[in-house]
């Protein structure tokens, strides 16, 4: 439990001082390491808030970081749920 505060410490402060792709890669490796990191959606969220502009590829859509979070943790769900538990053998 210690670990995964920490972890959500330095995701924060990565994002505040690191640059994206960074911060990126490690919450990915935080989302492997542990079950369920749901803190990396509103650390992202932090991210957009603080630095995002409006994506002319994505319609002028502004959290796209919060979207690909999400996105993250529903992968990482569902990869950790059906590889790593076996259940999608047994359906």
């Amino acid at each position: 439990m210690i670990l995964r505060i920490f972890a959500a410490i330095a995701l924060v402060v990565m994002v505040l001082s690191f640059p994206v792709i960074l911060t990126i890669l490690f919450g990915i490796l935080f989302l492997i390491i542990f079950n369920n990191f749901y803190e990396i959606i509103p650390i992202f969220f932090l991210s957009d808030v603080l630095y995002a502009a409006p994506q002319i590829h994505f319609l002028g859509f502004e959290y796209c970081m919060t979207l690909f979070a999400v996105v993250l943790v529903l992968i990482s769900y569902l990869f950790k749920k059906y590889i790593f538990e076996g259940s999608f053998m047994r359906a």
